[in-house]
C-alpha cells in the first residue's frame, strides 16, 4: 500500500507541478523526461554491473550491491534528465502563452506523462534495492502454495509496469537498437523484484558478480523425441489373475526418478505444465564470491533466476525454473533432484566447498528456445557460444541415471589439478602432517575490546574482519577468562585447517615451484585452496602472518581469498616471517593437499580428516 501511495502521489505531484508552469514548458520537460527515461534504461544493466563489480565485501562499500540494481536505473536517469533540462533551458529562453485553461490542460497532460515514467523509474529503484521481499509492501512477483513464480498483484496505479510497457514498445520502434530492451529485458519489473526473491524475508544477497558464476553446460528433454521405454516385466511372485503394476509414464516430465508423482507445475503466466513442454536444464558453477557473508553458503531461491525465452515471431518472455539439482549431502559428491513445490523455498550449498555446481530446471512450451539465463539481476547470453547447445536426452530415465551417479552437474567447464610439482608429505600415526593443524584455534591470544572496529568478534571468537597489532600483544598473559579471544567462530558442517606455507617449509611453501607457476598462469586465478578425496577445493577463509614488527590476522568464511596477491608477499630474504592459511573444508571429508590455482603444492598420504570443532 505504502509503494501504491507513492506511486500515485508522485505522478499527481508532478502533474499538477508542470500544470501550473504552462503547456509548452510542460511539453519540453516531457520530451525530457521520456529521453532520460530511455538513456535510463539503455544503461541500466551496464550501471548497476559496475556497482556490483566496485562492491566490497564489508563495510560502506558492500552498500552499493545491495543498491545496485536500484541505483543503476535511477543515476543514468537522474543525470541524464538533469543534462537535458539544462540544454532545453539554456537553447529555449522564452516561453509560449495560451488561454490559462488551456495552459493548465495541456501542462496536466503533459505533467501526467512526466509523472508517470518519473514514478514508474523511482518504483522500479525502490524495487531494485534490499528492502525486503516486498519492497514498502509491494511485490511485483510472488510464490503460490505450490511453489510457483508468478505475477504480483501489482499498484493501484501501475506505473512501474505502464514505463516498463512504453519503453519495451520504444526499444523496439523510436529507440530500435541492435539489443533491443524488449528482447533481453522484456519484463524490467521481473528483473528489480526478482533480486529481492531470497531468504530470510529478502535479507539475502540480490546481486552477484559476473565474475562468481559461469553457465558450464545445458541440456533438453523433448516429449516429441523422447524414445518410448519399455513396460516393465510382470513380477514372478504376482499371483495369478492380479493385474500388473501400472507402468510408469516416463514422458511426463514433471515427475523423476526419485518422486514419480506430478509436479505443480504453472507458467509464470499461472498457465498449467503440460505433457507437450520441453524440459530445459541450465548448469551453473557459482564461485566462492557468490556465497552469503555470514553463513559461507551459496543461497537462492527459484525467484532470483529466470531464463530469457524466444518465441518463432521473436517475442520473448521469462520463465523460472520448477527444480534445482545439486548436492544432497555435505562432504559428499552424490547429487539430488530437489523440486521448487513449496512457497518460498530456498536451497543452499552443503559444507564449505569453494565452488558449487547446480543444475536449474525450467518448463517451456515447444516454441520457445532460451536465449539468456538471468541469476540475480545479472544476465548471462546462451546464444553466443558452442559450450552452450544443449546436450539431448532421448528420455527422462537417461537423466535420472546421470542425477544417480552423481554427474549431471559437471558441465563441460573445470580443470584437473596439476600434481607434477607437489611434495609427498607422510605423517607417522594418526597424526596430521607437520605445519597442518586441525582445530578452530588461532594460535595466539588477543585480548576481547581491544581489537578495534575491523574485528569482528563474537562469544570470545573471531567472527569476521582483519587487525594488524604489534606482535607482543599477542601474548594474552594473565587475562580473564571472559577477555581471551583464541578461536575462529564458524558454522557447524565446517572444520577449521591451519597450514604453515611460511618460508620454513621450502617447497612446501608460498615460495615454492608449484606457487611461482601456478601465479604465472594467467588463466587460472592463483587462489590457494585444499582439496578433498573426491577432489573437491576449498578456498582459503583467512591467513595469519607475523614478522618482527606487525601481527596481521584476516578470516572471513564467506569472503575466500581470491588471490595470493590478497596476502602478505614473502621473502627468502626476511627470515622472520610466518604464515599460516586457514580453510574451512566439510567436517568429515579427507583432506589430501593443499595448492594454490591449478598447481598442487602438497599431498598429504595418508589424508587428513577433518574432525567436528567446537
Amino acid at each position: 500500500m505504502i509503494m501504491s501511495i507513492l506511486a500515485i502521489g508522485i505522478m499527481a505531484g508532478i502533474a499538477y507541478s508542470w500544470g501550473s508552469r504552462g503547456g509548452f514548458s510542460s511539453m519540453l520537460n516531457c520530451f525530457c523526461v521520456l529521453l532520460a527515461g530511455a538513456i535510463g534504461y539503455g544503461l541500466w544493466e551496464h550501471v548497476a554491473t559496475w556497482l556490483i563489480g566496485a562492491a566490497g565485501p564489508r563495510g560502506m562499500s558492500a552498500f552499493l550491491a545491495d543498491v545496485a540494481w536500484g541505483a543503476g536505473l535511477a543515476i543514468p536517469f537522474g543525470l541524464s534528465l538533469a543534462i537535458l533540462r539544462g540544454i532545453v533551458d539554456g537553447l529555449i529562453r522564452k516561453n509560449l502563452k495560451f488561454s490559462p485553461a488551456g495552459d493548465w490542460i495541456v501542462g496536466c497532460g503533459f505533467g501526467a506523462v512526466s509523472g508517470l515514467v518519473i514514478s514508474g523509474v523511482s518504483v522500479q529503484t525502490l524495487s531494485g534495492m534490499r528492502l525486503g521481499t516486498e519492497a514498502l509492501g509491494y511485490a511485483a512477483i510472488t510464490s503460490d502454495n505450490s511453489g510457483n513464480i508468478q505475477r504480483g498483484s501489482g499498484l493501484i496505479l501501475p506505473t512501474d509496469r505502464i514505463t516498463a510497457w512504453i519503453y519495451s514498445g520504444l526499444s523496439r520502434g523510436t529507440f530500435a537498437s541492435p539489443t533491443p530492451m524488449a528482447q533481453w529485458n522484456p519484463d524490467p519489473t521481473v528483473l528489480a523484484a526478482s533480486t529481492r526473491a531470497s531468504f530470510s524475508d529478502g535479507k539475502g544477497r540480490n546481486s552477484i558478480k559476473t565474475s562468481d558464476f559461469e553457465v558450464v553446460g545445458r541440456y533438453l528433454l523433448d516429449p516429441a523425441k523422447m524414445t518410448a521405454v519399455p513396460p516393465p516385466p510382470r513380477p514372478a511372485n504376482l499371483p495369478q489373475g492380479a493385474p500388473a503394476p501400472a507402468p510408469v509414464d516416463f514422458s511426463d516430465l514433471r515427475a523423476d526418478l526419485f518422486d514419480p508423482g506430478p509436479q505443480t507445475a504453472k507458467m509464470y503466466d499461472g498457465a498449467p505444465v503440460d505433457k507437450t513442454a520441453k524440459l530445459h536444464g541450465i548448469i551453473l558453477k557459482f564461485r566462492a564470491g557468490a556465497k552469503e557473508r555470514a553463513s559461507g553458503q551459496f543461497i537462492i531461491s527459484n525467484g532470483q533466476l529466470y531464463l530469457i525465452a524466444e518465441d518463432d515471431s521473436g517475442r520473448t518472455e521469462v520463465f523460472f525454473p520448477s527444480a534445482a539439482i545439486c548436492k544432497a549431502e555435505a562432504g559428499k559428491v552424490g547429487i539430488a533432484r530437489f523440486r521448487y513445490d513449496s512457497k518460498d523455498t530456498h536451497l543452499a550449498s552443503l559444507g564449505g566447498d569453494s565452488e558449487s555446481n547446480w543444475a536449474f530446471e525450467f518448463f517451456l512450451p515447444p516454441e520457445f528456445e532460451p536465449k539468456a539465463v538471468v541469476v540475480k539481476g545479472t544476465r548471462v547470453r546462451l546464444d553466443d557460444d558452442d559450450k552452450f547447445k544443449p546436450v539431448e536426452f532421448e528420455n527422462r530415465q537417461k537423466r535420472d541415471a546421470l542425477i544417480a551417479a552423481g554427474q549431471l552437474t559437471v558441465g563441460n567447464a573445470g580443470g584437473k589439478i596439476d600434481e607434477s610439482r607437489a611434495m609427498r608429505i607422510t605423517a607417522d600415526g594418526n597424526a596430521p602432517p607437520a605445519g597442518v593443524n586441525v582445530n578452530n584455534q588461532i594460535g595466539v591470544t588477543l585480548q576481547d575490546g581491544t581489537l578495534g572496529s575491523g574485528m569482528t568478534v563474537t562469544n570470545n571468537r573471531i567472527a569476521a574482519g582483519e587487525l594488524t597489532i604489534d606482535p607482543k600483544d599477542t601474548q594474552g598473559r594473565g587475562l580473564d577468562q571472559s577477555l581471551r579471544v583464541d578461536k575462529f567462530a564458524h558454522p557447524e558442517q565446517v572444520g577449521l585447517m591451519r597450514i604453515d606455507v611460511g618460508s620454513s617449509q621450502g617447497e612446501n611453501s608460498l615460495l615454492g615451484a608449484a606457487v611461482r607457476e601456478a601465479e604465472a598462469d594467467a588463466s587460472t586465478p592463483a587462489t590457494p585452496f585444499v582439496v578433498d578425496s573426491n577432489g573437491v577445493k576449498y578456498d582459503a577463509v583467512g591467513y595469519i602472518y607475523q614478522d618482527s614488527t606487525k601481527f596481521n590476522i584476516k578470516y572471513a568464511i564467506g569472503e575466500p581469498i581470491r588471490s595470493t596477491n590478497d596476502i602478505p608477499r614473502l621473502s627468502r630474504s626476511k627470515p622472520d616471517q610466518r604464515m599460516q592459511l586457514v580453510f574451512a573444508p566439510t567436517v568429515g571429508v579427507e583432506i589430501v593437499g593443499w595448492g594454490v590455482g591449478n598447481k598442487l603444492v602438497a599431498k598429504y598420504i595418508p589424508g587428513v580428516v577433518v574432525n567436528a570443532q567446537r
